[in-house]
């Protein structure tokens, strides 16, 4: 897990301004990340979240 901090927003979300970013990397299946987004939607406390699917190492 990497915290970044408080930064400011690119634009306006939800009348704030600022928000704390952390960015997660894990291992997860379809279903974990999923869930990860479903449980993510009904915090009120995550704004917004973006999952990323990195590519294979050769």
């Amino acid at each position: 897990m990497d915290n970044w901090g408080v930064k400011d927003f690119a634009y306006e979300i939800n009348h704030m301004k600022k928000g704390h970013y952390v960015v997660m990397y894990c291992t997860a299946n379809n279903e974990g990340i999923e869930e990860f987004q479903r449980l993510c939607r009904i915090n009120n406390s995550v704004i917004r979240v973006m999952v990323i699917k990195k590519e294979e190492e050769k």
